[in-house]
């Protein structure tokens, strides 16, 4: 997953956006959308884009591959969630 300035194309900012991870109260915004984790967040954020028809998340953990399946379900993010996600993984 690829996103903002300087980190286009490098996969989560080469992991400066999953080294500082937000508080969990942060992301309660979003709990409503079906997103508990930070990497969910990141991938939901992906999948809410119409752009987008494909996205192969890694893992080699049994349990990070359910939440990411989990992330892969409706509801998706509109544009206020999106940019409250942009928001957040600024400041990461």
């Amino acid at each position: 997953m690829c996103y903002w300035g300087d980190t286009s194309m490098v996969p989560l900012g080469s992991g400066r956006l999953v080294r500082n991870v937000p508080p969990r109260s942060q992301l309660e915004p979003l709990r409503e959308f079906g997103v508990e984790t930070w990497a969910q967040a990141f991938l939901k954020f992906v999948l809410s884009d119409r752009r987008v028809s494909c996205a192969i998340p890694a893992t080699s953990s049994p349990q990070r591959m359910r939440e990411n399946a989990r992330a892969g379900e409706p509801p998706w993010f509109g544009d206020q969630e999106r940019e409250y996600l942009a928001r957040l993984a600024r400041r990461a």
